[in-house]
C-alpha cells in the first residue's frame, strides 16, 4: 500500500526540478537571447588633465535578452597620443542595464597612480565615469568619453507564438491570445 505515496513523491520531485511558468506553458512563448561583441575606439578626457585627450581601444561583449535587458564585460586600454605615445590605463568593466543606458563597474590599473576601481554610466556614443585610486592618496579622477559604441540592444523584441500566429514585436512578454 506504500506504492501511491512513492509515485506522489516522485511527481512532486519532478515538478520541483522542472518548474514551468504559466505564461510560457499556456501561450508557448519563447524568449530570444543573443550575444553582441564589438570592438570600439574612443577619445577620453580626464577632468583636471587639460584639453589633450587619450585614445581608447576596447572590446565590449554583451548578452542581450528579448526584453532589452543587457549585461556583459568590456576590456580596454588607453594611451596618451598627443605629444608622444604613453600607455595610461588598462581597464576591465562589467555593465548592466537596458539598450539605451547602462551602469558600469570597473577595475583597472593606471601606470602612474596604480590600481583603481570605478563607476560609470554609458549611453550611445558617450560615457561618464569616476575612478577611485585607494593606493594613491585616495584620489578621484572623473572623465568623459566619446566612443563609436551604439550600445548593446535588444535583438528585435520578438516573441514567437506556437499557436500559428506570426511573430509579434512587443516590449514585454504578456501576450494574451497567442
Amino acid at each position: 500500500m506504500q506504492r501511491p505515496k512513492i509515485k506522489l513523491i516522485k511527481m512532486y520531485l519532478l515538478l520541483a526540478l522542472f518548474p514551468v511558468t504559466t505564461s510560457q506553458a499556456e501561450y508557448g512563448i519563447t524568449r530570444t537571447e543573443s550575444r553582441d561583441n564589438k570592438i570600439y575606439g574612443a577619445l577620453k578626457w580626464t577632468f583636471g588633465d587639460g584639453i589633450k585627450p587619450e585614445a581608447v581601444l576596447g572590446i565590449r561583449m554583451g548578452n542581450i535578452k528579448s526584453d532589452g535587458q543587457t549585461d556583459g564585460e568590456e576590456i580596454s586600454i588607453s594611451a596618451k597620443v598627443v605629444d608622444g605615445f604613453e600607455i595610461r590605463q588598462v581597464r576591465g568593466k562589467y555593465f548592466y542595464g537596458k539598450e539605451n543606458a547602462q551602469a558600469e563597474f570597473n577595475l583597472g590599473y593606471d601606470f602612474k597612480q596604480g590600481s583603481f576601481g570605478g563607476l560609470g554610466v554609458n549611453v550611445p556614443h558617450f560615457n561618464l565615469g569616476a575612478d577611485y585610486f585607494p593606493l594613491s592618496n585616495s584620489t578621484y579622477d572623473t572623465f568623459i568619453q566619446f566612443d563609436t559604441l551604439t550600445l548593446s540592444g535588444s535583438p528585435n523584441n520578438k516573441i514567437r507564438c506556437q499557436h500559428g500566429q506570426a511573430d509579434l514585436s512587443v516590449p514585454d512578454l504578456s501576450v494574451p491570445g497567442c
